[in-house]
């Protein structure tokens, strides 16, 4: 008798309900594939950064990674565009020149050159 069985079924949906039940904890194939590349690129991107290559994979990474970290960098540098090393010699960026950069730099730091 399968009244007293914990694992009885209910219903006619009880076969779906226990593959389903199965099955739920399981990603799919592409949910596995998207985060198996975002963990790569990241440990990727974090053995660059601390210079963990060696020096030919680095070169490889560093141009495979440069557009796609482009929004990393971005944020983190916002606001701090350049550097003042002296009265004549500031270091940085304009990253943006249609949004008037350059002409901040040439009014703040008299910048006439950039190299």
């Amino acid at each position: 008798d399968d009244s007293d069985s914990p694992f009885r079924s209910i219903g006619s949906n009880a076969s779906s309900t226990t593959s389903s039940m199965l099955f739920s904890g399981i990603p799919s194939f592409a949910t596995l594939c998207v985060r198996s590349v975002a963990v790569a690129t990241i440990t990727l991107y974090v053995l660059n950064q601390k210079h963990m290559l060696p020096m030919p994979m680095g070169k490889v990474v560093s141009k495979l990674l440069f557009w796609p970290t482009i929004p990393i960098t971005i944020s983190r540098r916002i606001g701090k565009w350049t550097t003042v090393v002296d009265n004549a010699v500031v270091l940085g960026g304009a990253p943006f020149g249609w949004c008037g950069y350059p002409e901040k730099l040439a009014k703040q730091h008299n910048v006439r050159g950039v190299v």
